[in-house]
């Protein structure tokens, strides 16, 4: 995500928009994180820790190599969910290793780490309206508003919810079998 100027609800925010509710929805606890400039939420039960770098977007790479680094893992470790124009809003798609599609916060974490083989969950928010596709009017369309139906299909929580099952970003993020850990225990 972006710090201040950029809108919090723009829709290049909604990789780190999306994170955050995981992190609500797992109840878990940010943490912040001085050697990285992170922020970092740890789910004990299925060993997965939440990152958001608090750097701009297009400059993550270097906080996100030291998060890797103060935890312990590699980039074959890493799953970076990011939002995508070549994606329709609403869709998903989960990328194993290539390039950054154009994507300069991608590019930042490739770069620094070295590596084109991490793991993204790209959120689809589409292209800019006409025909104009330069980097002016994608610059404008990524920092606008983001659309009411792409925050509550990807970042729609019940505060309630907790422990209640696999949201959509779970099913892409955690294995199977985390999903039956964290159910809750009836009884």
């Amino acid at each position: 995500g972006n710090p201040w100027p950029v809108p919090r609800l723009s829709r290049h925010n909604l990789g780190a928009l999306a994170v955050q509710a995981l992190a609500q929805q797992r109840g878990l606890a940010w943490q912040w994180r001085w050697g990285c400039l992170c922020w970092m939420a740890v789910d004990d039960v299925t060993n997965v820790a939440l990152v958001m770098p608090a750097v701009p977007y297009n400059l993550a790479g270097p906080a996100v190599r030291r998060a890797l680094d103060s935890l312990g893992a590699s980039c074959h470790d890493l799953t970076v969910v990011h939002d995508d124009i070549d994606l329709a809003p609403g869709r998903s798609s989960v990328k194993q290793s290539g390039s950054a599609g154009g994507n300069r916060g991608v590019r930042s974490i490739l770069d620094s780490l070295g590596s084109d083989a991490v793991r993204r969950v790209r959120l689809g928010v589409g292209r800019p309206a006409g025909s104009d596709r330069g980097p002016m009017a994608v610059g404008a369309h990524v920092l606008s508003e983001l659309e009411e139906e792409l925050l509550e299909r990807w970042c729609g929580v019940d505060a309630s919810s907790h422990g209640s099952g696999p949201g959509p970003l779970d099913v892409l993020l955690w294995p199977p079998q985390a999903h039956e850990a964290c159910k809750p225990r009836r009884g």
